[in-house]
């Protein structure tokens, strides 16, 4: 979905949003650039990517602002803090049994606290007092939070009043 805001952040009321479809990696990739270039792109005082994870998102929809003349320094990459959740809820279902359910509910909403206040850090390190040897999936659910730290900015997003969730629903205030 491509929105287009206004100053203060609202969804342009002189552009609809418009809606792709998924064929192909790059059939979706190009079908983006085509509805972007039409948009003129590149006179955009700034261009927030959100998205989940997927490596192939960032490489070749990164790759595509950039030919289509967006500048680094007005592009803002974004994982959708749903998204992140879900990782955050499958850390704490992943956590030892030696840590009770009401400890468990703690330090889920501690992480999704420090999530949504940019605070990634917190949750890696306080994983790496929890876990003292992680297996490949845990590792994995935590490497999430160290490879996409500067795309988990909400606070940084919120205060410069852009989106933080991807869905129709925007994720902009306080935390969902």
């Amino acid at each position: 979905v491509i929105h287009v805001l206004e100053d203060e952040g609202n969804f342009s009321k002189k552009e609809m949003p418009l809606y792709g479809v998924r064929f192909g990696d790059e059939d979706c990739v190009e079908l983006l650039g085509s509805y972007l270039k039409d948009l003129n792109v590149e006179q955009a005082t700034a261009v927030q990517l959100v998205a989940d994870g997927a490596q192939w998102i960032w490489q070749q929809v990164v790759a595509k602002l950039k030919e289509l003349g967006v500048e680094d320094d007005k592009l803002i990459q974004t994982i959708d803090y749903y998204h992140a959740v879900g990782y955050v809820i499958s850390i704490v279902a992943a956590l030892p049994k030696r840590i009770g359910k009401k400890t468990r509910e703690t330090i889920l909403d501690e992480f999704k606290d420090a999530l949504w206040e940019g605070g990634t850090d917190y949750i890696y390190l306080k994983c790496q007092e929890i876990f003292k040897r992680p297996g490949k999936l845990v590792r994995r659910y935590i490497n999430y939070f160290v490879k996409h730290h500067d795309r988990m900015a909400y606070m940084n997003f919120r205060a410069r009043k852009l989106v933080c969730g991807s869905g129709i629903g925007r994720t902009t205030g306080d935390q969902p």
